[in-house]
């Protein structure tokens, strides 16, 4: 229902709750339905049904706060200087949702053969979103699905750049793609680390590596593991590494692996055993 002003700004107001023959507005703004078949005239309370307004100069008019799958009774009444019109026909609508926007990719988060994708909605379509769908083009075109953000997108190839792009759905249907996100890169851990040399001391070995490839990242960590009369360990930031505690005369045989952001390598191939030795007496 509409009450126009005379300055050309019309009030809409949507009723609920039945379907009245006749509908009439008063000088204060109340309104009121007539029964035909009851001769009776009702004003309209909040309590027996919801009224929405909404303001505009021009048609279409929009009216906002109704409910989805809910059935409104909608009237109008056109005001010019002179008089107001009659009371339009009743027609009666159901607002119903709409496929959302498109979402948007906030963050990206690459990781061991897959991604993390964060998206926002800017507008449901007044149906909860229930799903999403993502899609990274890079060597292959891959597909993965979620119902909640972030979406974990697996099976990708690392080292291989991509791009990724997210739809969102509701009960109405699905949105637009978004736009599509920044190229990255997938890392994983490092290959096993290479044993370059291992030098006995006393009580102790130190052993140099290297690593061929880190995937991309900075190597964070090596570990050694010596074995002989029992597992020895030792961890460096860097290379060498010095694995302590071992029993001079005892034969040992190493290994090593790398770390980075991602997770650690596999072991290294073990070289000859070496044995740590007491320095000569006086040195």
């Amino acid at each position: 229902m509409s009450k126009i002003a005379l300055d050309g700004t019309s009030t809409v107001l949507g009723t609920i709750g039945f379907r009245p023959p006749g509908i009439a507005i008063d000088a204060n703004g109340n309104v009121y339905t007539s029964s035909t078949s009851l001769n009776t005239l009702s004003k309209i309370t909040d309590t027996s049904t919801a009224i929405f307004a909404a303001t505009g100069d021009s048609s279409p008019i929009t009216i906002a706060g109704l409910t989805n799958d809910t059935e409104y009774l909608m009237s109008l009444i056109a005001v010019n200087k002179a008089s107001e019109s009659a009371v339009s026909n009743a027609v009666a609508v159901t607002p119903a949702p709409t496929a959302p926007d498109a979402p948007q990719i906030t963050n990206i988060e690459p990781g061991n053969g897959q991604v993390s994708i964060s998206v926002s909605m800017t507008d449901d379509g007044g149906s909860p979103i229930t799903g999403y769908n993502a899609y990274c083009f890079g060597d292959t075109l891959s597909f993965d699905t979620s119902s909640t953000s972030p979406i974990t997108f697996s099976g990708l190839t690392n080292g291989e750049a991509y791009e990724c792009l997210v739809t969102a759905t509701n009960v109405a249907g699905t949105s637009l793609a978004s736009a599509a996100s920044a190229p990255f890169t997938l890392a994983g851990p490092p290959d096993a680390p290479q044993i370059t040399s291992i030098e006995p001391g006393n009580a102790q070995v130190s052993i140099s590596v290297s690593v061929a490839d880190g995937d991309g990242l900075l190597i964070t960590g090596y570990t050694a593991a010596c074995f002989g009369d029992s597992i020895f360990f030792g961890t460096s930031p860097t290379s060498p590494i010095t694995v302590s505690g071992l029993t001079n005369g005892q034969a040992y045989a190493c290994l090593a692996t790398a770390t980075n952001a991602v997770g650690t390598s596999p072991i290294s191939e073990s070289r000859a055993p070496v044995t740590p030795v007491a320095p000569l007496p006086g040195c």
